[in-house]
């Protein structure tokens, strides 16, 4: 099997393999803690947002 960097995904990978006639595709998902830290950071920045202009106004 031949790993490729995935660019759309940083430090993903996915993988190829052929097997006879086919080709097989693995492909890495993302942990549960990288979709919590993904939605931690876009709450803080939608706090902060909110926050901002809270100030302004």
């Amino acid at each position: 099997m031949q790993q490729f960097a995935n660019p759309l995904a940083p430090g993903g990978f996915f993988g190829l393999e052929q097997v006879g006639n086919s080709i097989n595709t693995i492909t890495a998902i993302p942990e549960p803690g990288t979709w919590a830290a993904a939605a931690l950071l876009a709450g803080g920045a939608a706090f902060m947002r909110w926050r901002k202009r809270k100030q302004v106004s």
